[in-house]
């Protein structure tokens, strides 16, 4: 609790005990005057400050009768100073305390509540207080859609109304607000490394490593000894020894860098991070996580697509673990979550439109026969209608992007793109798990690199894992093809975007923003409330 809080709660506490009455009898009435009276379309307003959750207030007090909760006599009753400590905790999570309208509270609470219009601004604001935190903890305090058109949230529905009254009434006011935030674990531990790391940023600052050459094993000098002192070794001596690349190759391995043992431009802005951009980014990846469904299933799959990893989840815990490639910066993976309801062993391609007249027609163009040797089928039309046109017949330097209205399909072999397998979860943005013919990219750190879609690195486990057997892999790439295999229950799976995260051990990792999307949320989360 802040000392701010700790010294407005004691003097709320002396002026209760004093027992100076304010005008009690009516309080609810002039409580309803200025709820239901209020000029439709109007901004509400109390004690100077816009009023947010204006229907929620009409239908927290309507259903309570207009009766005040956080006032009583001359100061805030015992549910007033229990919010007060529970809205400053909005900083404990990464939230503006004063978007909850606390220095209005304080500067009203700074004395007797003895003027009726000061009584129901304290509780007014105090209600609006309490009903947008607990939004804000349930579903977030930026929208997402409203930043990101590629970001679609399955948004927690909880009634905050319901919860507050409800917590009300059996006075577990502090508790009901702990349960109202994301209870993954995961959250929990970024909660943490927050006021660690806002416990860091009041110790006197380390010099940033200087730009320059790249440093390597064998080097010495001042810039060698600020990177020792970034890894957290003694500065001298100052040279770039076995011990200091040891220390480099965890930090790379640690944030998702080239483990190499070399310091360059990636590895030194991420080891000269400042602890405020730190406590941003972790800022960033909590809201994330209030954008998160209520609860997530024991059985599941989750994409981080900055880490470009795959995690398949038991109830147990952790099943499997594997590497990703996902779309490029200009044909990102969107993030939502969905279901995979059916797998396709050796499928076909049908290449999207914008794939076919962006990356497929200029190949071909430039080499006809490369349409044959990686075995596409040009088709036209839909369905029972469709016709296969012979690729002899077809003529593509005659066309263009605007011209070309054919179909591409890929047949399955070896080259297919899709690989062996491809998992569905049926969506509209057409995007899916699938295998690969070019395994090889798995070797690259950032794998930025497809049209959208996740490519997995262990298809065939992720099948049997999926499938519970591993008699649906097929034995040729070749036969059979296009084979669907049904689940028996469909599981959840949520392509995600996670900068910034605390495994069990207590260790921060940290990613490249890949599609630099920290920064739109950061802005939205700085940004005041409308007053």
């Amino acid at each position: 609790m802040s000392v701010r809080i700790q010294v407005l709660l004691a003097l709320v506490g002396i002026l209760f005990n004093l027992g100076v009455q304010a005008a009690e009898a009516g309080l609810d009435q002039r409580l309803r005057a200025r709820l239901v009276n209020s000029t439709p379309g109007a901004v509400a307003s109390a004690g100077g400050q816009r009023l947010h959750a204006t229907a929620a207030l009409k239908r927290f007090y309507l259903e309570r009768l207009y009766q005040p909760v956080w006032v009583s006599g001359a100061g805030l009753s015992r549910a007033g100073r229990d919010l007060l400590a529970v809205l400053d905790s909005a900083t404990t999570h990464g939230l503006r305390a004063e978007d909850y309208h606390l220095d209005a509270i304080a500067r009203l609470t700074a004395q007797p509540l003895s003027q009726p219009g000061q009584a129901v601004d304290t509780e007014l604001l105090l209600a609006d207080g309490a009903l947008l935190f607990a939004s804000h903890l349930v579903a977030g305090r930026v929208n997402p859609a409203s930043i990101d058109a590629e970001w679609f949230a399955e948004m927690r529905g909880t009634d905050v109304v319901a919860a507050l009254s409800a917590a009300l009434g059996e006075g577990r006011l502090v508790a009901a607000y702990a349960q109202l935030a994301p209870q993954d674990a995961r959250y929990q531990r970024l909660r943490t490394a927050l006021a660690q790391w806002r416990e860091r940023a009041t110790a006197p600052a380390v010099a940033p490593i200087p730009d320059g050459r790249w440093l390597e094993l064998g080097q010495q000098g001042a810039a060698v000894a600020a990177l020792r002192q970034r890894l957290g070794l003694a500065p001298e001596p100052a040279i770039f020894d076995e011990h200091t690349a040891q220390a480099v190759r965890a930090f790379q391995a640690e944030y998702g860098l080239n483990v190499d043992a070399v310091v360059g431009p990636q590895t030194r802005q991420m080891l000269n991070q400042t602890p405020q951009q730190v406590i941003e980014r972790l800022e960033v990846n909590m809201e994330r996580w209030r954008w998160m469904p209520q609860a997530l299933a024991a059985r599941r799959v989750e994409v981080n697509i900055p880490a470009f990893e795959l995690v398949a989840f038991d109830a147990p815990g952790e099943a499997l673990r594997m590497r990703v490639i996902v779309g490029r910066e200009y044909r990102r993976t969107p993030v939502f979550s969905d279901r995979i309801r059916y797998l396709v062993m050796n499928p076909y391609w049908e290449a999207p439109h914008k794939i076919v007249v962006n990356d497929l027609l200029p190949k071909f163009q430039a080499d006809p026969g490369l349409a044959e040797r990686m075995g596409f089928e040009v088709l036209s039309g839909w369905g029972e209608q469709h016709k296969q046109i012979p690729l002899n017949q077809v003529d593509w330097r005659r066309y263009s992007p605007k011209t070309f209205g054919y179909r591409l399909r890929q047949r399955p072999g070896p080259s297919n793109a899709l690989g062996r397998v491809k998992f569905m979860f049926p969506n509209d943005f057409a995007v899916y798990l699938h295998d690969t013919s070019a395994p090889e990219l798995f070797a690259q750190a950032r794998r930025t690199l497809s049209s959208g879609c996740v490519r997995v690195e262990k298809p065939r486990d992720l099948a049997t894992w999926l499938t519970g057997t591993d008699a649906a892999w097929p034995d040729s790439a070749l036969q059979p093809v296009d084979k669907v295999v049904p689940l028996a229950k469909p599981v959840p799976v949520h392509l995600q975007y996670w900068t910034a995260w605390v495994d069990e051990g207590g260790r921060l990792h940290q990613r490249a923003d890949v599609y630099e999307r920290d920064a739109r949320v950061l802005r939205a989360l700085r940004e005041p409330a409308p007053n």
